[in-house]
């Protein structure tokens, strides 16, 4: 007698191959094939789910609010309100949302950015899920709207944080952040992809996360960009912006620039925001940094305390040559 694959009765690890070899629009179909095949085809199904609001392709989401097994099989999730203007369906995607959320036991990567005006009705409730000890993450993008210090304090197995959209220096969120080794970066004011511009923080990194930089981030960007929301691609940076205060390991600095020279092959423009100017400038005449050949190195003096911690009048911009003679003079 001839078997089908619906009456076969295959090692379970023969099935998670033959579900491995499926494409991702194919699973469902496999799913009903069998029931020997339903666990493993989820799985893969909703390993990855994004959802994108502004097409209204949101049936993922509202099968992850109504199965919680489903759920826990989700590691990363991307769900993407459109910024200039509200859907009929935005009260249903975020109450589904705060359905499906709890039960993500596996949830590791998770990238939300949210309308000014969803925020409001839900910012509270989303963040209290986060902080609920749910998931275990190690990747996050969402918008400064969010408690990112209250977040980042309970999810201690953060590497990197990503904020979208950021107006404003998160002055009380590097403060809290002093006694962790995290990636924390910032995207440029555009509401929508592709990114230009990107924050670093280097005092916020270790030694080895300095050096790793490139495949940390590489990684983290690349993660799932066929599905997700918003995608992130270092050859489209163009400007990196780093705010550097207090006292700076210069081993992890030098690191630092050797990996942003790396990971951004199109960079045009460094801009170096320094609490410490003059000693800064001191050690790297004394031990020199290898920079990066941009147009525009942009070095300035800040305050982390003010509010607008860019005004100072102590600083340099000009290309990498220019500076070079400006630092040889200083």
């Amino acid at each position: 007698m001839n078997l089908t694959i619906r009456d076969a009765t295959l090692p379970t690890e023969l099935r998670s191959v033959v579900s491995g070899f499926c494409p991702i629009d194919a699973l469902p179909s496999l799913a009903l094939v069998s029931k020997e095949f339903q666990i493993h085809a989820e799985k893969l199904l909703y390993a990855s789910v994004a959802i994108k609001t502004f097409s209204e392709k949101t049936g993922a989401l509202e099968t992850l609010a109504k199965s919680p097994v489903k759920a826990k099989y989700v590691e990363f999730l991307s769900v993407e309100f459109y910024q200039f203007g509200a859907l009929s369906s935005d009260a249903r995607v975020m109450e589904n949302l705060l359905l499906a959320a709890p039960p993500m036991r596996n949830l590791k990567d998770l990238r939300i950015r949210l309308r000014p005006k969803v925020v409001e009705g839900y910012i509270h409730s989303l963040d209290d899920i986060i902080c609920a000890g749910h998931f275990q993450l190690t990747t996050l993008f969402l918008n400064d709207y969010h408690d990112i210090a209250r977040i980042t304090s309970i999810q201690m197995d953060l590497k990197v944080v990503g904020v979208f959209n950021r107006v404003d220096l998160p002055t009380s969120l590097l403060l809290s952040l002093e006694q962790r080794s995290i990636i924390l970066l910032c995207l440029d004011k555009l509401s929508l992809p592709p990114w230009h511009h990107i924050t670093l923080f280097p005092n916020l990194l270790s030694l080895e996360q300095a050096q790793n930089l490139p495949s940390i981030l590489n990684q983290s960007f690349h993660s799932h960009p066929p599905i997700s929301a918003n995608p992130l691609d270092a050859k489209e940076i163009r400007t990196v912006e780093a705010y550097v205060w207090g006292e700076l390991s210069h081993d992890i600095f030098l690191a630092f620039i050797d990996s942003i020279s790396e990971l951004f092959p199109l960079l045009c423009e460094l801009d170096l925001r320094l609490n410490l100017f003059d000693r800064m400038l001191d050690e790297w005449k004394r031990e020199p940094v290898k920079w990066p050949r941009v147009s525009v190195l942009e070095v300035c003096g800040w305050d982390i305390g003010l509010e607008n911690p860019n005004d100072s009048s102590k600083g340099f911009s000009g290309n990498t040559k220019e500076f070079l003679e400006f630092l040889r003079h200083y």
